[in-house]
């Protein structure tokens, strides 16, 4: 059974409101595998076209929502210290549209799961089921692989 973009999305609102527990670890898929997985989040929205960011979904979360744990780890070299974008789906005019309103940078990881420490976390407030978007490819910058700073040690 296909479900369309609008049936999910009035499911997913109609078990918030009722208390009950929404499980959306499957639906977290590479773009380059939408029609795969047949993700509705990301055929709706048009906006979202990078091929190298890969979208996961927040577990639980921690210490006042400081951290969150996401369903990504070491089985996709997740490793430590790489920037992630918490995203919102937002309806609005009949489209979807992305919202980030949160970055975070990963502090742990286990073998399928992450922490993600959440920068300005009073203000983010991320939740269980938001989505987290990671790009794996983070280069660092010309000045990061050429710090000066690290080629000599000063000991006294």
């Amino acid at each position: 059974m296909k479900m369309t973009f609008v049936s999910l999305l009035f499911s997913v609102l109609a078990a918030l409101l009722c208390g009950c527990a929404v499980d959306m670890r499957k639906v977290p898929a590479t773009i380059k595998d939408q029609d795969k997985f047949n993700n509705p989040y990301l055929d709706a929205n048009k906006a979202v076209t990078d091929k190298k960011i890969t979208y996961y979904v927040v577990l639980k979360t921690k210490g006042s929502h400081k951290y969150a744990q996401i369903n990504a780890g070491k089985d996709i070299s997740l490793r430590n210290g790489v920037k992630i974008k918490f995203i919102d789906i937002r309806r609005r005019d009949g489209k979807a549209y992305a919202r980030v309103f949160a970055i975070g940078s990963v502090v742990s990881v286990d073998a399928k799961t992450a922490w993600v420490e959440v920068f300005d976390f009073e203000k983010a407030h991320v939740m269980e089921n938001h989505f987290a978007a990671v790009r794996l490819d983070q280069s660092k910058t010309i000045n990061e692989k050429v710090d000066p700073s690290k080629w000599f040690s000063l000991e006294y």
